[in-house]
């Protein structure tokens, strides 16, 4: 999906984690989206990444 071992997951579709138990919950209310948007922290540096789901 583009991330990588070092990221900060922060947002799942504008969605804020506080927490990584929100991970499982916010993908389980995407399962019909036909795209991602994720906002993560890379290398200390905001950044937005947008994936396709197939």
């Amino acid at each position: 999906m583009g991330l990588q071992s070092d990221d900060v997951l922060k947002r799942i579709n504008g969605m804020e984690l506080r927490d990584p138990s929100m991970v499982i919950g916010a993908l389980q209310q995407m399962k019909d989206e036909r795209g991602v948007k994720l906002d993560i922290v890379r290398n200390e540096m905001p950044r937005t990444l947008t994936i396709e789901i197939r």
